[in-house]
Order: C-alpha cells, then sequence, then structure tokens
C-alpha cells in the first residue's frame, strides 16, 4: 500500500485545476472546494503547475498573477484542510490546449521544428536545454511551494510524488541534429 505520509492513509490524490472560471477567481469556490475533496477522503490535491512565464516571474520575486495567487491560495486552504498538495509540472504538451485561456506562455526550453522550419511549440524531450529548463522549474516549485507537499511512503521510503516530463506519444521534429526519435 502507498500511504500519505501526513495522515497514515492510502493515498488518494485528485487533481483541481485553476485556469477555468469559476476556480480561476472565486476564492470562496477554492474554499468549499477543499473543504468538500477532504470530506469526500483525499489527502492530497495535485495543482497544475506547468511551467507558465508567470511561475517564472513570480520565482524572481514579482507580484503573482491570478493564476498563480490563486495556486498559492489553494495551498493555503489544502493546508488549513489537512490535506497536502504536489505538482502537474509538466505533462507532453498540454499547455498547447491552452493558448486562449493562459495569459501566460508556457516555457519550453527548447521547442521541436516542423517540416517548414516554424517553431512546432511541443517539448523537445530529448534535448539538454528542455531538460534542464523542466529541472529547474520543478526545483523551484519545490523551493518555494515545498513546505505542505505530499510525501508517501512506499516499501518503507519517503517519497514526493510529482507529475513532470514524460516521453511524447507522438512528436516527430525535423531539428537538424539528426535525432528525429518520434513519429505519427
Amino acid at each position: 500500500m502507498i500511504s500519505e505520509k501526513k495522515s497514515g492513509a492510502p493515498y488518494l490524490n485528485v487533481w483541481f485545476g485553476n485556469f477555468y472560471r469559476p476556480a480561476y477567481d472565486d476564492q470562496a469556490f477554492v474554499a468549499e472546494g477543499m473543504e468538500l475533496l477532504k470530506k469526500l477522503g483525499f489527502n492530497s490535491v495535485l495543482l497544475d503547475s506547468k511551467d507558465w512565464e508567470d511561475f517564472r516571474e513570480r520565482y524572481e520575486g514579482k507580484p503573482a498573477s491570478q493564476y498563480v495567487g490563486m495556486q498559492e491560495f489553494m495551498m493555503e486552504q489544502i493546508k488549513k484542510q489537512g490535506m497536502s498538495h504536489t505538482f502537474l509540472a509538466i505533462y507532453l504538451n498540454a499547455d498547447n490546449l491552452y493558448p486562449n485561456i493562459r495569459f501566460s506562455p508556457p516555457v519550453f526550453g527548447e521547442s521541436v521544428v516542423t517540416a517548414k522550419g516554424n517553431d512546432g511549440r511541443w517539448y523537445r524531450y530529448w534535448s539538454e536545454k528542455a531538460q534542464e529548463t523542466m529541472t529547474e522549474h520543478v526545483s523551484q516549485l519545490l523551493e518555494m511551494y515545498g513546505e505542505n507537499m505530499t510525501r508517501i511512503e512506499v516499501d518503507g521510503k519517503e517519497k514526493k510524488p510529482l507529475c513532470s516530463m514524460w516521453d511524447p506519444v507522438v512528436a516527430p521534429s525535423f531539428d537538424e541534429d539528426g535525432k528525429n526519435r518520434y513519429r505519427s
């Protein structure tokens, strides 16, 4: 069994995104939502904390955007309910799903190149620069927001679960270095 360290109960995590209304800007909704999640038996909440520019600005000490500010409020409410949080730091190219609802652009590190030589707006997973950029983002998330981060116990060892970079299922790239590893 995988148990959540704070409660000792089986690890039950739920994703809670805040890029749509009402979770985007309604603190009462978020507070009620966290209370409900606790009543439903969850002990961990997965925050959609992909590598967007507004997170980078916050790491630099700049004011929180509406989005990042609400994540900080969510973390307060999660802790108030006796739960912990973890992060969806990146998931494939999900950032391309939000081009019209996120005002802060995604940080790719290094993107693939299309057949026409344009930016493919897709993570170049095998790129050292993309991997370093993702490592930097995850490290900054943990440093800035790690206080109440979920800790689980697996086979007697403490771990911090986090959703981060996976290889893509399809992602053709026409980069000059010849590392075109994926085809649709």
